[in-house]
């Protein structure tokens, strides 16, 4: 459940401060907000807008002393400057790191089919990285053969990734991956 925009802002606080840093400029801006695990916002980022850059730029440092210090996921803050100014609170987008290519993991698995002979899944964890690399990898389930759980690791160290995406910024996030090994020629067509 969303919380109402008075838990987040004062809206009549931020109307005065925004009346008085931008007076007469009419526009929106959507926020991404996030807090860090202490409560402090650690990301005031305008993600849509038809305000000017400077605009916006001002319009982020009048509401960032002014939000809340309670606890709260992350949302969507949406400041609309007309005649009045209106607050409104939405949810944040989020977007897991995603494998780039099917094609190239398709093959990574064919090559680990080809080398080992063996059905098997493993759990893959990893960091993937703002620019779609994976990092800090480790099975939490693995095959049971070391040999083979390393090839997997070495494998997927020549994946590329999507990157995390929360509200169209990107960002390092942990995925969990489960990894199945099978023998290609039985196979269903759909994967």
């Amino acid at each position: 459940m969303l919380p109402p925009p008075e838990d987040v802002v004062d809206p009549a606080e931020v109307e005065a401060a925004v009346r008085e840093a931008l007076p007469g400029v009419e526009g929106y801006v959507l926020f991404s907000i996030q807090q860090d695990s202490t409560g402090a916002w650690d990301r005031v980022a305008p993600i849509e807008s038809d305000l000017e850059p400077g605009h916006q730029d001002r319009l982020t440092e009048v509401l960032r002393p002014r939000l809340s210090t309670v606890p709260l996921p992350g949302l969507r803050l949406r400041i609309a400057m007309a005649e009045e100014v209106s607050v409104a609170v939405g949810r944040q987008q989020h977007c897991p790191p995603m494998v780039e290519n099917r094609g190239s993991y398709q093959r990574e698995l064919n090559f680990l089919w080809a080398l080992h002979r063996v059905e098997t899944e493993v759990m893959l964890v990893a960091m993937v990285l703002e620019d779609g690399t994976p990092r800090d990898m480790r099975l939490t389930q693995g095959s049971g053969n070391p040999q083979l759980d390393a090839d997997i690791l070495e494998s997927v160290t020549r994946l590329h990734f999507h990157p995390g995406l929360r509200d169209r910024i990107v960002w390092e996030a942990w995925i969990r991956m489960p990894i199945r090994l099978r023998n290609p020629s039985r196979r269903s067509p759909g994967g």
